[in-house]
């Protein structure tokens, strides 16, 4: 099965984007939970967290995009995989996706 370059499709766009933007950088998990609390309290920054959120949540959901989930938590959350499987990249993400609906009360 051939893959399309990572990222050309929107929806992982989006995903790597709102990914990156708090994982890539954050030094430690409450840092990146503050980001992202800070962020959901301001109007035009939740917006991008909400939209973000949805597009990492369809990552994840759906098996056209299995192939990303890797590269994205690998790469985009510059999150070593010690056990470079999906299920290990996966939670990873999840993990994050939950503490953006944490952050965003829902």
């Amino acid at each position: 099965m051939e893959h399309a370059v990572p990222g050309t499709d929107p929806i992982v766009v989006r995903a790597r984007t709102f990914v990156s933007s708090y994982l890539c950088d954050g030094d430690s998990d409450d840092e990146v939970r503050g980001w992202l609390r800070s962020d959901a309290a301001d109007r035009p920054a939740r917006r991008r967290v909400e939209e973000g959120l949805r597009a990492l949540t369809t990552v994840l959901d759906e098996p056209r995009f299995a192939w990303y989930v890797t590269w994205i938590a690998e790469m985009d959350a510059n999150r070593g995989l010690d056990d470079p499987r999906e299920v290990h990249a996966r939670a990873i993400l999840s993990e994050f996706a939950g503490w953006a609906r944490e952050a965003l009360k829902i």
